[in-house]
């Protein structure tokens, strides 16, 4: 539980674990190490998300990546599950991106949990000047942010623009 500097209870013990306060919002979790189960709450002791995921990353920038049944989705400040526990992996978001990988394939989703680049490269990079270097298996090329082959997987091994300019 959580008490105030009086020794008052601001609620009562109910958690196996209670996390420090980051922004507001601290993770619990009910049950052992092993299969214990994390959810959030707010300072009042409100429950923001129940205690149903694996894990749960810290809040950066309103959002948090959970895990749940060995994978992985985005839920907000609220709690709200904004992209759903679908990825075997979410790298943090940059630039409201986030690489995602599925079945062993790349692609990105948006901070509202959209698919923006559907997962069908071997490898991908993040986006430098407006291009992210992909893999198709066997060659690489260039897309845009739309998904759209601005240069043909074509070559043997690629670099991320810089100055306009690529390796």
């Amino acid at each position: 539980g959580i008490i105030n500097k009086l020794g008052e209870d601001v609620f009562p013990c109910r958690y196996n674990i209670i996390e420090e306060f980051y922004e507001g919002i601290a993770r619990v979790r009910i049950g052992d190490s092993w299969a214990g189960k994390w959810g959030l709450i707010n300072k009042q002791g409100i429950e923001i998300s129940p205690c149903k995921y694996d894990d749960i990353d810290i809040f950066i920038n309103g959002l948090a990546l959970v895990k749940s049944e060995g994978k992985y989705g985005v839920i907000d400040i609220t709690g709200k599950e904004t992209t759903p526990c679908k990825y075997d992996q979410i790298q943090i978001f940059n630039n409201d991106w986030a690489k995602v990988k599925i079945n062993d394939k790349y692609g990105f989703i948006s901070i509202s949990g959209e698919e923006l680049i559907p997962c069908i490269y071997n490898k991908i990079s993040d986006f430098c000047e407006g291009l992210a270097c992909v893999n198709n298996g066997s060659k690489w090329g260039f897309i845009d942010k739309y998904g759209k082959e601005i240069i043909p997987c074509k070559y043997d091994s690629v670099s991320n623009f810089a100055n306009g300019l690529a390796r």
